[in-house]
């Protein structure tokens, strides 16, 4: 992040809002993929939180059903849909993320 850009993930985990944009980072940042994206891409702005401090990061391909959790410092995982992602005390079990999607 610079005074001029702002990073701003798709969905945040926060402890408290920042307007219009946050400043500090947010206790957990979730990309979700979408078809015009690749993974990579996310899997460098993941890399770019870990920079502003962000410990963790997840990517989510609703499509294929699968995600990375990405940890800073360490490299990204790859999950199937019976995984589960954890950052901290947060777990999301991917089988029921992705339960409601037909």
């Amino acid at each position: 992040m610079t005074a001029t850009t702002f990073l701003v993930p798709d969905v945040a985990v926060v402890s408290s809002l920042q307007f219009p944009y946050p400043v500090d980072p947010p206790e957990l940042c979730v990309e979700i993929l979408s078809p015009e994206d690749r993974v990579g891409a996310l899997l460098a702005k993941c890399e770019q939180y870990h920079t502003w401090g962000e410990p963790f990061c997840w990517v989510i391909d609703p499509v294929k059903r699968v995600a990375w959790e990405y940890a800073s410092g360490g490299e990204p995982s790859r999950l199937d849909g019976h995984g589960k992602l954890q950052a901290r005390d947060m777990i999301i079990h991917l089988a029921e993320l992705f339960a409601g999607l037909s």
